[in-house]
């Protein structure tokens, strides 16, 4: 009977919440759907010797929060980060409050100007191709790596995945399509700083075609979303998701 008594402890009443930051545009950093794959933040408490943790993931959008978690002083730990690493921070959760903890970071690489286009190809009067290019541009900040081991830092693949859903990122399951652009001989330098264009054939794509995912995109308003991934450090860097129009979808179900 005593293991069914009530316990005298009071339920958590704190949390945190904010947002990881890249320090040079004050952008949130994109990150993977949240699973044990994402960002990780560990919360030890000041006073527990044992160094147990409460632990919690980050968002996609590269927000986090966490509103169960008892009042105290803590150490947060951030890992499994696409960023370069930062140190642990002391922060105290309060009582009856949600307290606000952004972190300024750089992230390994910087995906931005990410711009979707459909175009078609027409020869002897039939649409031979029906295209979705993507032009996008990446960029890093070269005072974090000049004092670095600079190889840990080479872009190893960079890819353009596509889904019927915006919860998507480069794990298998979470896309629908991809499209990878090989850059094993490509200096970095040759792929920073500079407008990047992949194109994916969507006729030629047996996932887009398939006649119940071209009825959930026509349901979706003729939208799919898309993301670009890169590759460094063995830790993947996103593009925000990206929302698409592809306007012929009510042709191909006909």
């Amino acid at each position: 009977m005593a293991s069914c008594a009530n316990d005298n402890y009071a339920e958590p009443n704190s949390g945190i919440e904010g947002s990881i930051l890249d320090a040079k545009t004050l952008k949130p950093v994109p990150q993977a759907i949240e699973t044990g794959a994402n960002v990780w933040f560990k919360l030890y408490e000041k006073a527990d010797s044992t160094k147990t943790f409460i632990s919690f993931y980050g968002k996609i959008d590269g927000t986090f929060k966490n509103s169960w978690i008892f009042s105290t002083d803590y150490t947060l730990s951030v890992e499994q980060t696409n960023f370069f690493p930062v140190n642990p921070m002391a922060i105290r959760l309060e009582a009856g409050k949600i307290t606000k903890k952004d972190i300024l970071v750089m992230p390994y690489l910087r995906i931005d100007t990410v711009i979707p286009a459909i175009s078609q190809t027409i020869g002897n009067d039939t649409i031979t191709s029906r295209s979705l290019n993507v032009t996008y541009k990446m960029s890093r900040d070269t005072s974090y790596t000049l004092t670095a081991d600079i190889s840990k830092y080479k872009i190893n693949s960079i890819a353009i995945y596509w889904h019927v859903s915006p919860y998507i990122d480069n794990a298998i399951g979470n896309s629908l399509g991809v499209t990878t652009l090989s850059t094993g001989r490509k200096l970095d330098g040759t792929l920073l700083n500079t407008d990047l264009i992949q194109s994916v054939d969507l006729f030629k794509d047996a996932a887009f075609m398939k006649k119940t995912n071209l009825a959930l995109i026509r349901k979706n308003g003729n939208k799919i979303y898309i993301r670009v991934c890169a590759i460094s450090n063995r830790k993947a860097n996103f593009s925000e998701v990206i929302p698409v129009i592809v306007p012929f979808i009510d042709n191909e179900l006909k």
